[in-house]
């Protein structure tokens, strides 16, 4: 896998989005839906969804970001429309493609890869 990389970019407008979120799901059943997906199968699902300022797990890696929005979005499990790239250099997001990234963003689950002798990741997330 390298940075970037997207399979079928899903792009929805904010009214047609808004329309989708109306179906609220279990963080179980969220994690059941994902991991269904061939693509998602090896990730690392958490507990609980975590802040993301509220974990060390992801200390001086890469974070790929891929996935939004997946508890709202009923047959939707893959990319929303949005990907972003960001570095964790000693607790803090260093942005690497100009955007923006809260710490508050909710992580669901991770898997890692390495690219360019990086350890990176890809996160599935509710908010970011």
């Amino acid at each position: 896998m390298t940075l970037m990389e997207i399979e079928v970019p899903i792009f929805v407008s904010a009214k047609s989005l808004k329309k989708l979120m109306n179906k609220e799901e279990t963080f179980e059943e969220l994690k059941q839906r994902v991991s269904n997906n061939a693509r998602y199968e090896d990730f690392i699902f958490l507990e609980k969804p975590t802040e993301f300022d509220k974990t060390d797990l992801f200390s001086d890696k890469y974070a790929e970001i891929q996935l939004h929005d997946v508890s709202k979005i009923p047959d939707y499990p893959d990319v929303l429309g949005f990907c972003g790239v960001f570095k964790i250099e000693s607790g803090e997001i260093v942005s690497l493609d100009g955007d923006s990234y809260g710490p508050q963003m909710i992580v669901v689950g991770y898997q890692e890869f390495t690219y360019d002798n990086e350890t990176c990741l890809d996160l599935l997330t509710i908010r970011w």
